[in-house]
């Protein structure tokens, strides 16, 4: 009882803190995602944007990553997740010129950030947070 008493602060602080958030609806089972035509769409739209921004990338790879949205090696290897495509489209293109980014810079220094910044509509932190919104399901 002691110990549950000293925590009272704590409880109430987070209650508040909990009962602020927004709660979005989770689509525990969205839709599944038509594979061919997403594969299109995204590599698409990454070769798009690379040719308006002058960027070159070596391959591209799609796939149904749990974690990631999308990574870039250091061969300039592009590999997105299928689940872009269930995004709105100024945060799959945010992730697509993250990426292109990382052709130049291979870190997330404050060049980094400053380069994206130049082709992100918005600021790249900005939508990086928006990003954070969004779940990884692993169900293409």
């Amino acid at each position: 009882m002691q110990f549950l008493h000293y925590k009272i602060p704590w409880i109430t602080k987070h209650q508040h803190r909990l009962s602020k958030l927004e709660i979005a609806p989770t689509n525990l089972h969205p839709p599944k995602i038509n594979q061919p035509e997403a594969i299109d769409t995204l590599i698409s739209r990454l070769d798009e944007l690379a040719k308006i921004y002058n960027f070159t990338y070596a391959r591209a790879s799609i796939r149904n990553q749990k974690t990631k949205w999308g990574s870039c090696s250091a061969k300039n290897n592009i590999s997105l997740n299928i689940n872009l495509v269930r995004l709105p489209d100024q945060l799959r293109d945010y992730v697509i010129l993250h990426e292109l980014v990382h052709t130049r810079f291979k870190n997330h220094s404050r060049k980094f950030w400053a380069e994206l910044d130049k082709f992100v509509a918005g600021s790249a932190k900005e939508l990086s947070k928006k990003l954070r919104k969004y779940r990884l399901s692993g169900t293409a």
